[in-house]
């Protein structure tokens, strides 16, 4: 046998209701046979008085044939067992039944202890000490109950049988009643009441049955059922919710869930499907950050190449410079002798003219020696040679001055400007080296859009992760865009793809010279024909990296 939910609920409750209606029948019971016996007390109470007065006179008379006939008379009714009378001494002096005349009472037997017991005299007993119930072998229970004869002022002045007045009981009748009735009576109910709480236990025991069968059982099936298909695996099966008990909300968590589980088989499956797609797209992102890392290794070789060639050359070209310069003033004193010479001298000494022409290359020496010299200082720079002054900065103000420094050339080509501050942003950097980022990057963006555009300018504050602490610049446009091979190497010295003339290739590499330096890093995004974006962070609490070795 299956010991299912609802069987074990029938049986329990089977139980439970048995066992209310078992006391409920035995409290009733002994209640109804309380009550019996109470009004078979009474009627023997009444009957007690009846008999003493209607055997009063025949007392008083001392008429005893009189007195017995009315006893007799009395005792004849159905359900008396009998009567008798004994005096003090327990000496039975009239009863029903002949043959106990004269006979002693024996005070210890079941008809009697109970009166003898009390300790109280026996005109002080109250009735329910004065009652007795005993088992009589031939007729069942019997009832019994005793009235003491007292003697009164009639009786002891009575000339016939004086007693005297120090004598307070006469004698003692004694009525006793059949309990036969009565106990039929009570047997009868019982079985009426058996009965009926079979049948009231049977129809309780019915309708809980019903009740647990629609509000537990078949909901609970439902669910075993939901579990049993959702283990087949149709978890597009749903439970219909019928309540909003427990066991509703309970249904409504398994849809919920079933519906959960549903979603994530088909992102599961929906994954499976595109996992060769994601893989080659994880890939790819590999081999981007590998191209991205082989770039930064050769950018930082190339800045260490470039420290060492500005190393090996600054001393040379500032030699040039100097011979120039003496050169130069060499020439001057020379000029101011010649001049002076010629003041007094015949025409005949060399024109001044090709003194100006060695002039002209002197300055032309000089300022290519100018520039070698520039383009060094831009290399130590890049290569992290040079030491940075590290100051709490505005953010905010630096991009604003930039704006300001190229507000004209954007009026003059038409580029609209978008700027979008978040509120006050500082950090510690060198802000004369961060301002020619910012310049060296508006530059190009201007650059990248010479028939107008739109110019785009955002700062906001990077939210702490698993890294400090950054500010994120960006400077974005909507120009020509960079090429894809060539934007691999749009930071390396010397590569540029604007015009000689107007450009030595080193604006972009000494831009990420100077944000290396304070611990930061620039990304740039680009397509042909959409623009480019360069994202610029820069750690709040900025610290200049170590020198390599």
């Amino acid at each position: 046998m299956r010991w299912r939910l609802g069987v074990k609920l029938a049986l329990w409750l089977a139980v439970g209701l048995a066992l209310v209606f078992g006391m409920v029948s035995y409290w009733g019971r002994r209640v109804y046979r309380s009550t019996l016996e109470e009004v078979s007390t009474a009627a023997a109470e009444r009957m007690g008085d009846v008999i003493k007065r209607a055997t009063r006179h025949s007392m008083l008379q001392n008429n005893r044939a009189d007195l017995y006939f009315t006893i007799r008379t009395m005792g004849a009714q159905p359900g008396i067992k009998r009567i008798r009378i004994y005096n003090q001494e327990g000496r039975i002096s009239f009863s029903t039944d002949p043959a106990e005349v004269n006979h002693l009472v024996d005070k210890t037997a079941e008809a009697c202890y109970g009166c003898h017991a009390q300790s109280a005299p026996l005109t002080k007993l109250a009735r329910p000490d004065r009652v007795r119930f005993f088992q009589d072998p031939h007729d069942g229970r019997v009832l019994g109950l005793i009235h003491p004869i007292e003697n009164d002022s009639e009786c002891s002045n009575s000339a016939c049988h004086a007693h005297p007045a120090s004598q307070r009981v006469l004698g003692v009748l004694d009525t006793q009643l059949s309990m036969i009735s009565a106990d039929a009576h009570v047997a009868a109910y019982a079985r009426r009441e058996f009965l009926l709480d079979l049948l009231g236990m049977a129809a309780l025991l019915l309708l809980c049955i019903v009740l647990v069968w629609m509000l537990v059982q078949k909901p609970v099936r439902a669910l075993m059922e939901g579990t049993r298909r959702f283990g087949a695996g149709e978890l597009a099966y749903r439970i219909a919710v019928r309540s909003s008990d427990e066991i509703g909300t309970l249904a409504e968590s398994f849809n919920r869930m079933g519906t959960e589980l549903q979603a994530a088989r088909e992102e599961l499956s929906l994954f499976a499907q595109t996992l060769e797609q994601r893989v080659q797209e994880k890939t790819a992102q590999v081999q981007q950050a590998m191209t991205r890392m082989a770039e930064m290794e050769r950018l930082v070789s190339l800045g260490k190449l470039a420290a060492a060639v500005a190393h090996e050359i600054n001393n040379p070209l500032a030699g040039v410079l100097t011979y120039a310069k003496l050169l130069g003033r060499h020439m001057d004193r020379e000029r101011a002798r010649r001049a002076a010479a010629l003041a007094g001298a015949s025409s005949s000494v060399a024109a001044p003219e090709e003194t100006a022409e060695q002039r002209e290359w002197l300055a032309i020496i000089e300022g290519e020696t100018r520039r070698c010299g520039a383009l060094v200082k831009n290399l130590l720079t890049f290569a992290r040679q040079v030491p940075i002054e590290m100051v709490e900065t505005d953010i905010n103000g630096l991009l604003e001055r930039c704006l300001r420094l190229v507000q004209h050339q954007l009026e003059l080509q038409n580029i609209q400007w978008e700027w979008n501050p978040d509120g006050p942003l500082s950090v510690y950097c060198d802000s004369g080296r961060v301002q020619q980022v910012f310049l060296a990057i508006i530059v190009n963006a201007v650059d990248a859009m010479p028939r107008g555009g739109l110019l785009r300018l955002d700062s906001r504050l990077e939210p702490a992760g698993a890294l400090p602490e950054r500010v994120v610049i960006e400077i974005a446009d909507n120009g020509a865009g960079i090429a894809p091979d060539v934007l691999p190497h749009i930071f390396e010295p010397f590569f540029t793809t604007k015009d000689e003339a107007r450009s030595t290739g080193m604006g972009l590499a000494v831009a990420y010279g100077i944000i290396r330096q304070h611990g930061g890093e620039i990304r740039v995004e680009s397509q042909l024909g959409q623009g480019t974006a360069f994202r610029i962070y820069l750690p709040v609490e900025a610290r200049p990296p170590a020198p390599e070795a």
